[in-house]
C-alpha cells in the first residue's frame, strides 16, 4: 500500500521574532530550515547548509567547522556570526568548486539577501524541491501541512500582511497541487482567504 508521508510544521506566527517587520516568506523559510536542522541564520542556512545538504556534504561542513573552531557544532549554531571566519573557511574547504575563497561566500550571501528570500514563489519552490527529492528516495508521496496558529493576531488590520498570507495560500494551492496544505488559521482569516480547511488531493 503506497501511503503518503505527511510532515507537520506548526508554530504561532504572531510570536516569532520580528514577525511584524519581516516578510512572511522569510519568516516561514526560517522555520522550515530550522525544521530541517539548519541554522537560525536564514542567509547562512540558505546559501551554505541547504545547498551543501543537497550534495550530501553537510556532515563534512559541520566537521570542518568544528575542527577549525575547536567547538561542537551545537555550540557554534548558537552564535554563527562569532564563528563566521571558521564557517566561511569550512565552506571553501568542503565546496572549493563553488567557493574559491571567503569573499565568494560573502558575495553569495549578499546576493541571496537581496530578494529571493522574501519571495513566496521561492519558498514554495524550495519546499517542493525537497519534497520531490524525498519522494524519489522513499518511493511514496510526500505532503507538508503548515499550521499557522494565531494568524489573525499577526495580521491585525494590516492589509499588507493579509495579502502576504493570501499569496502563500494561493501559491501553495496552485504550485503545490495538493502537496502543501495550510491550516488552523482562525475563522476570521479562513473567511478572508477563502480557506475551506480541506486538504488537497
Amino acid at each position: 500500500m503506497n501511503q503518503c508521508d505527511t510532515d507537520v510544521l506548526a508554530f504561532n506566527l504572531n510570536t516569532l521574532a520580528d514577525s511584524k517587520t519581516r516578510p512572511l516568506p522569510s519568516l516561514l523559510l526560517s522555520q522550515y530550515y530550522l525544521s530541517c536542522g539548519y541554522s537560525s541564520n536564514l542567509i547562512y542556512a540558505r546559501v551554505i547548509e541547504a545547498e551543501l545538504d543537497k550534495q550530501g556534504k553537510l556532515p563534512a561542513l559541520h566537521k570542518a567547522v568544528e575542527e577549525r573552531s575547536k567547538k561542537r557544532w551545537a555550540d557554534i549554531q548558537r552564535n554563527l556570526s562569532f564563528y563566521s571566519r571558521h564557517l566561511y573557511d569550512a565552506a571553501c574547504a568542503v565546496a572549493p568548486e563553488v567557493f574559491s575563497g571567503p569573499q565568494d561566500v560573502e558575495r553569495a550571501m549578499r546576493e541571496a539577501e537581496r530578494g529571493e528570500l522574501h519571495n513566496v514563489a521561492f519558498l514554495v519552490d524550495t519546499i517542493l524541491e525537497d519534497m520531490n527529492k524525498r519522494e524519489a528516495e522513499r518511493k511514496k508521496p510526500q505532503r507538508l501541512l503548515l499550521v499557522l496558529d494565531e494568524s489573525g493576531q499577526w495580521i491585525e488590520d494590516d492589509s499588507g500582511r493579509l495579502s502576504q498570507l493570501q499569496a502563500l495560500v494561493e501559491a501553495a494551492a496552485i504550485k503545490g497541487q495538493g502537496k502543501i496544505w495550510t491550516g488552523h488559521l482562525g475563522w476570521r482569516v479562513r473567511e478572508n482567504l477563502g480557506f475551506t480547511g480541506q486538504p488537497g488531493p
